[in-house]
């Protein structure tokens, strides 16, 4: 199963990866999951010990014996030719080979204290998916203003392109499209905004009932809309859930309503108006209302100034919105003033000198009068009369108008709030926590639970697991956290909210397995706009951890009694094993060592030092000196690891230091210079 993931990284790494990276707009691909290759040289210390030889002789011996050279040209009978020295090592054998020293006159090799072998490098992370194993993952980063959905567009091509070059039985399978999820939210904003225009159309009609008029005054929807989108192209303004959401055609219209109203009462009262007379009468109508309608928009963008002034996450959220809604605001505005007027010059009085006949109360009997209907006299008239109850008893409608008014201020504070409305986005997000001390192998087994149990569901369609970190740490997470991608199929029954509850109740079922649900762009906002992936979180600040997780724990009793919480956490601070070497200086004075000559020894044969790499045309493979795994696996072995003393003689760790098994932090957040 190694080879077969170290075959997939090598795949993605130098093959799917490199063009990737060339789709104009793409940032960076990280990989995640997988296992990178290394060529490891296990060594023997007790073959190693027996020939008088340390690790730092395999490093220098590795380092010095592969390389290429060039040495000049020589020229010969008129003809010149280039020197070309070849001494790089290709493979696992030629590593082996490598001469460290002589005894006796006989080298002694590589494989003489090791064994080369093909391995994975040390993981910090892994993929699995609907239970099936381990897989790769590529996490394409986009360029900061690049538009995302023309950016999936080109990567979409790029992958039809790549899929005839990968081996057979390997494909590449999208699991996360952000595209989709701007495609759903952007088809959903302009049908609203559709749905909209012909409400506001059918309102027109309705109470101006007059066609000419309506369609007149509904035609400033577009235009306005136009204008905004001019605006936002000169201003880089993308259009969004945020920038066109809250676009109201109510608004927009608002002034050309009162533009048109009046023109078509001003009208209505002089049906025997001339052509010209006409003219005059929607010039002065235009004067009468213009400045009024100026101050409505003016306190309307009023409104959205402050907007302006946010700063961060909240300002490039809401900047966007504020500045689309005052673009199409003006833009109506402008309409409003010059092309209303203009248009109803031209539409208006022709249709009146078309049509001059007149009914008994001398409105215009045609469809470009403005006979109001019965429904609308009805209507006015008890208008009339309630605004003429409210004249006389003025102190009673005000004393109920502050008593309206401080009820609904006194409703305030029980209105819940939340930083933006949760998008459906269509993808559920399920993040993991494990003990802090787990392995990446026990997690691996645990995703595996989760996804078989997820699969289990009919409308779940995929679920692929991140564990831990990608090759890039782009991501802070540890190997105890996961984040699990579900995906579902076309046209389940319900919503994702509604299933929320059935899945919660069967992964209950997995042991030590804590679980939040979200999404993925509200995980990222949630992470952006405060540090933590929920809505809501409180941050202890101090300087001792224990203390810290001793009150965290303390909040987490108080918080699970208030009406509303659901599965509050503590974030670990403590709980990973460590192995804790405690040196003892006087001993290590003893035998003329230093730290230096410790941790040299340690980070070489325990972590693995890189002494020279393999090169395979565009592949780069590092070659490791390690001790080999009984060797390093326990305390105990690792108390046996040699140094080398400055007298030629060989100690053991355990005689210069103390090997222990502690309880250490499993992450250490920072914020604003404190820790939390």
């Amino acid at each position: 199963d190694s080879l077969r993931l170290i075959n997939l990284t090598n795949i993605q790494e130098y093959t799917i990866k490199p063009l990737l990276r060339t789709v104009a707009g793409v940032a960076s691909v990280n990989t995640w999951g997988g296992m990178l290759q290394q060529l490891q040289v296990n060594v023997d210390p007790s073959k190693l010990a027996g020939y008088g030889l340390t690790l730092d002789d395999l490093q220098r011996a590795l380092e010095h014996g592969n390389a290429n050279f060039g040495a000049g040209y020589v020229e010969d009978r008129g003809t010149r030719s280039t020197i070309r020295g070849l001494g790089r090592v290709n493979d696992t054998t030629d590593v082996a080979n490598v001469v460290v020293s002589t005894r006796g006159g006989t080298p002694v090799s590589i494989r003489d204290v090791a064994t080369v072998t093909v391995a994975p490098q040390p993981r910090f992370g892994a993929v699995t998916r609907d239970g099936r194993g381990e897989a790769v993952t590529a996490v394409v980063l986009l360029l900061k203003g690049a538009n995302g959905r023309e950016v999936v567009g080109r990567l979409e091509d790029r992958i039809k392109e790549i899929a005839p070059l990968l081996p057979k039985g390997i494909r590449i399978r999208p699991f996360y499209n952000q595209g989709d999820v701007v495609a759903r939210t952007t088809h959903t904003v302009f049908r609203n905004l559709v749905e909209g225009a012909l409400l506001v159309v059918a309102i027109l009609l309705l109470f101006l009932r007059n066609v000419r008029a309506s369609l007149l005054t509904a035609s400033v929807i577009p235009l306005s809309l136009l204008a905004a989108f001019v605006a936002m192209k000169e201003f880089g303004v993308t259009a969004n859930l945020m920038s066109l959401g809250a676009l109201d055609f109510g608004l927009i219209v608002d002034a050309s309503v009162v533009m048109v109203e009046n023109f078509v009462r001003r009208l209505s009262a002089r049906p025997d108006a001339t052509l010209e007379e006409q003219t005059d009468i929607i010039r002065a109508a235009a004067f009468e209302v213009g400045r009024p309608i100026v101050f409505g928009i003016a306190i309307i963008v009023a409104v959205y100034i402050p907007i302006f002034t946010l700063e961060g996450i909240e300002g490039r959220m809401f900047r966007p919105m504020a500045f689309t809604v005052c673009a199409a605001v003006l833009g109506s505005l402008l309409l409003a003033l010059t092309y209303i007027p203009a248009v109803s010059s031209l539409l208006l009085t022709r249709a009146r000198a078309a049509r001059p006949a007149h009914d008994e109360r001398g409105a215009v009997a045609s469809n470009g009068g403005h006979d109001d209907a019965r429904w609308f006299v009805s209507l006015r008239t008890r208008y009339e009369r309630l605004l003429g109850w409210a004249l006389l008893h003025r102190r009673r409608v005000v004393a109920i108008a502050v008593i309206l008014l401080a009820s609904a201020l006194g409703v305030v504070p029980f209105l819940g709030t939340e930083f933006m409305p949760q998008l459906d986005e269509g993808y559920l997000l399920v993040e993991t926590r494990r003990d802090p001390s787990v392995s990446l192998g026990q997690g691996v087994a645990v995703s595996h639970d989760v996804e078989q149990t997820l699969r289990r569901f009919p409308e779940v369609a995929n679920v692929v697991t991140n564990l831990g970190r990608p090759h890039e740490a782009t991501e802070t997470m540890a190997l105890n956290q996961a984040d699990v991608y579900v995906t579902f199929k076309p046209g389940m029954d319900g919503t994702v909210e509604d299933l929320i509850p059935r899945l919660d109740s069967a992964l209950s079922d997995i042991p030590g397995l804590e679980f939040d649900f979200s999404a993925p762009m509200r995980m990222r906002l949630d992470e952006v706009v405060s540090g933590v992936k929920t809505e809501l979180g409180i941050k202890l600040y101090g300087d001792s951890l224990p203390i810290l997780q001793e009150k965290a724990d303390a909040i987490k009793e108080v918080v699970e009694r208030v009406p509303g919480a659901e599965e509050p956490f503590v974030g670990a601070s403590a709980g990973t094993l460590q192995l804790e070497l405690d040196i003892d200086r006087v001993a290590l004075a003893r035998y003329g060592l230093t730290v230096d000559d410790v941790r040299d020894a340690m980070e070489m044969g325990i972590g693995g030092m890189e002494a020279t790499e393999v090169i395979n045309g565009r592949r780069r493979v590092p070659v490791v000196i390690r001790l080999s795994s009984e060797y390093r696996s326990t305390p105990e072995a690792i108390g046996q690891t040699l140094l080398r003393t400055p007298a030629g003689g060989t100690i053991t760790l355990s005689q210069v230091a103390q090997v222990q098994s502690v309880e250490a932090p499993e992450v250490i957040n920072h914020e604003g210079g404190q820790r939390y």
